[in-house]
């Protein structure tokens, strides 16, 4: 999956909603994948397993000092550390051969005359809470035995939160508790830099919400 794909199979999957006259709602936390459907964007081409390749054999400092020379603009106001994100701006740029934050300056306006969102924050204290228990519950139940079961998998899976502290675990590098606290102290980070992305699309309706009751009172207002 990559945010090309998703485009093309949500949007046809909206317009059959709406063709049955009903209202389509798309939930979810990838605020790449949401602009994507939410804007006119430009034709970022799709992935090529070539390139793919290629960047996957760089370590982590050669591909931040690819992207500096290819993209020095988008390179100040990224994070170099997040080895997908900055695989896959490296691609568009030698796929374009253009800067990767060039072609995202091309993306236009929010669809907003047909299309409404609500942003739903939580405070940062319950958020990290929240954070540490379901961290502690994936652990028990299933965690890491999915991960010590999978002998076939992507590049985009072993950079999932967790995987890599699991496999660490279970190689005997870490305890669990170690295991528990990388996963716990990754995920939060990951919330911070979701914020951080939400604050810039300002045609979000941006709502505190602590409960089922208040969202379903937020969207009726929003759709009524």
């Amino acid at each position: 999956m990559n945010a090309v794909f998703f485009r093309k199979i949500a949007v046809k999957k909206i317009q059959e909603i709406q063709k049955e006259g009903k209202i389509p709602v798309v939930v979810g936390g990838s605020g790449l994948y949401l602009k994507f459907i939410s804007h006119d964007f430009s034709d970022i081409p799709p992935q090529q397993k070539e390139t793919q390749e290629y960047l996957n054999s760089l370590s982590l400092e050669e591909l931040a000092h690819l992207f500096s020379k290819l993209d020095p603009n988008g390179a100040k106001t990224s994070d170099l550390k997040n080895r997908r994100h900055l695989q896959r701006s490296v691609e568009i740029c030698l796929l374009t051969k253009s800067p990767a934050s060039e072609i995202k300056k091309q993306w236009g306006n929010a669809n907003t005359s047909s299309l409404y969102g609500i942003l739903l924050n939580r405070e940062n204290e319950d958020l990290n809470s929240r954070i540490e228990k379901r961290t502690k519950w994936i652990l028990k139940n299933g965690a890491i035995e999915e991960v010590r079961k999978a002998n076939h998998y992507s590049e985009s899976y072993a950079q999932a939160i967790g995987f890599q502290s699991i496999q660490s675990y279970l190689q005997k590098k870490i305890d669990l508790e170690q295991c528990q606290q990388e996963i716990i102290t990754q995920t939060k980070k990951y919330a911070k830099r979701q914020k951080t992305w939400f604050k810039k699309e300002q045609w979000l309706l941006h709502k505190n919400a602590k409960n089922l009751e208040q969202i379903i009172t937020i969207a009726k207002k929003i759709l009524s």
